[in-house]
């Protein structure tokens, strides 16, 4: 079993530096963008700088049907965040939580269609990049839905070291930027 852990304990009174942040970051609304929908910047960043995504991509899909377990799926997008996908159970989803070995986008895809986030980075990453995108995932709250759901899992062959996938959209960073993550989670988390 690749699985390292699952959801961590939350800091004291549930939320510790995030719910600071998120408190202090200005205009939570977003300015959307009026390019056409293929693969293009999620949003803007308000004229007092509330949000610096990174690259933001939003990847449509026509075909999102469940594959037999062990197929494996060529998809057009990397990292992948939407398309075909497995659907087992144990299998895809995956358990929320950490694996030390890559985890294949068939079965990732599964748990973005449930609406979870999946905080991918390539294996030659610094190491500060996988403990902030960790301490964030654990670290942030639970809400009206329940647990946080989430993945973290090495993908070698992204375009950015780090990349944050929900269903049908991508986050690429060249680091762990936790205030941009968080600014993509919220605009994203539960949206499948």
């Amino acid at each position: 079993n690749d699985r390292v852990r699952g959801v961590g304990p939350q800091l004291a009174g549930g939320q510790g530096h995030l719910a600071e942040r998120k408190q202090h970051l200005p205009g939570r609304g977003r300015v959307r963008d009026a390019r056409p929908p293929d693969l293009r910047d999620a949003w803007t960043c308000d004229v007092d700088g509330g949000c610096v995504p990174g690259v933001v991509l939003q990847v449509p899909s026509s075909d999102n049907h469940h594959e037999t377990t062990g197929t494996p799926v060529t998809y057009d997008h990397e990292p992948p965040c939407i398309g075909p996908h497995w659907a087992e159970v144990g299998v895809a989803p995956a358990p929320n939580g950490e694996y030390a070995s890559p985890l294949e986008p068939e079965r990732y895809i599964h748990n973005l269609e449930h609406g979870a986030v999946a905080f991918l980075y390539d294996p030659a990453a610094p190491i500060s990049d996988v403990n902030a995108l960790r301490d964030y995932a654990t670290m942030r709250p639970d809400d009206d839905g329940g647990t946080f759901r989430w993945v973290l899992t090495p993908r070698s062959g992204m375009p950015t070291p780090v990349s944050v996938v929900a269903w049908g959209w991508i986050q690429r960073l060249d680091t762990s930027d936790v205030v941009a993550i968080d600014c993509f989670v919220d605009a994203h988390y539960r949206q499948a």
